[in-house]
C-alpha cells in the first residue's frame, strides 16, 4: 500500500492530485504548524494574461506554529469574494458552468476551521476527477514526532510498505530511516504539463480549477498525461507537453 502525506492546501495544483493518484491513502497532515504565506490559506489562479493569489483569511491567535487543525477561519465574507473573483476569470472557459455550481455550495457551507474547508474542496475535486484514493486526518492518528519520524511512523501506523514523496523533499528526506523501518521511498514523476488556457501564454502552478474549467471531462486524462489537452472551439494545444513548475 502506497501512502503519500500532505498538508490540507487550499484549492491546490496539478501535482497535488497527481500524487493522491498515485497513492492509495492520502494524510492530510494537519497536525504541523500553520505557515503563514504557504499554500494552506491560499492558491494562484488566472488573471487575464497573468497569474494571482486568492488568500483565505485565518486567525492565528498569536500562536507561533498554531496546528493547521486549529487555525480558524476569519469570518465569511472572502468566500462571496473568491467565489466573484473566479467567475470573473474563469466564466469564459468552456467548462466553468460543470464545477462552478458545486464549487459555489462548497465554498458557501457554514464552518469555522481551514482544514475543515480545505478537505471538503479536496475531496470534491477528487470526485471530479474519478481518484478514489482514501483521505485520512493525521489528527485521527496516533503517529507524532518531527520530519522524517512522523512520515515513518505515520506510515507504519498505516501498514504501508512505500510512502510516495514529492520531488521537492529529496533536499531533506532521511532515505535511511525508510530502508530501516522497511519502507520503500518512492518519489512522484509528476512533470507539468500544458494544456489550452485559453491564453498566449502558458502559466504553470495554477490551482487544479485552472485545468478542470479549461479541459473538462479531460482533465484526469491530462493529469496524466494520456491524451491531447483539446477543447473544442479553443486554439488548443495539438499535444501534451510538458513544463517544469
Amino acid at each position: 500500500m502506497i501512502a503519500a502525506i500532505h498538508q490540507p492546501n487550499y484549492l491546490p495544483w496539478m501535482g497535488y492530485f497527481h500524487k493522491a493518484l498515485a497513492a492509495d491513502r492520502l494524510v492530510l497532515l494537519d497536525t504541523v504548524g500553520f505557515s503563514k504565506g504557504s499554500y494552506t490559506n491560499r492558491c494562484r489562479i488566472r488573471r487575464g494574461q497573468g497569474a494571482g493569489w486568492l488568500t483565505v483569511p485565518v486567525r492565528t491567535a498569536g500562536r507561533l506554529g498554531q496546528p493547521i487543525k486549529e487555525t480558524a477561519l476569519e469570518g465569511n465574507e472572502w468566500s462571496r469574494r473568491h467565489l466573484a473573483v473566479l467567475r470573473e476569470a474563469y466564466e469564459d472557459c468552456p467548462y466553468f458552468e460543470s464545477y462552478f455550481p458545486a464549487l459555489e455550495d462548497a465554498l458557501s457551507t457554514g464552518g469555522d476551521l481551514l482544514a475543515e474547508l480545505n478537505r471538503r474542496l479536496i475531496a470534491l475535486i477528487l470526485g471530479w476527477l474519478e481518484i478514489e484514493t482514501e483521505l485520512i486526518w493525521a489528527s485521527d492518528l496516533a503517529s507524532r514526532g518531527r520530519r522524517t519520524e512522523l512520515l515513518v511512523g505515520i506510515c507504519r501506523e498505516l501498514g504501508a510498505d512505500a510512502y510516495l514523496s514529492g520531488q521537492g523533499a529529496r533536499t531533506y528526506n532521511e532515505e535511511e530511516a525508510f530502508r530501516q523501518a522497511g519502507m520503500r521511498l518512492v518519489y512522484d514523476d509528476f512533470s507539468h504539463p500544458l494544456y489550452d488556457q485559453g491564453a498566449e501564454t502558458f502559466i504553470p502552478g495554477l490551482s487544479i480549477l485552472d485545468l478542470l474549467f479549461n479541459c473538462g471531462d479531460g482533465s484526469r486524462s491530462i493529469l496524466e498525461g494520456r491524451k491531447p489537452a483539446r477543447a473544442e472551439g479553443r486554439g488548443a494545444l495539438s499535444q501534451v507537453k510538458r513544463v517544469s513548475a
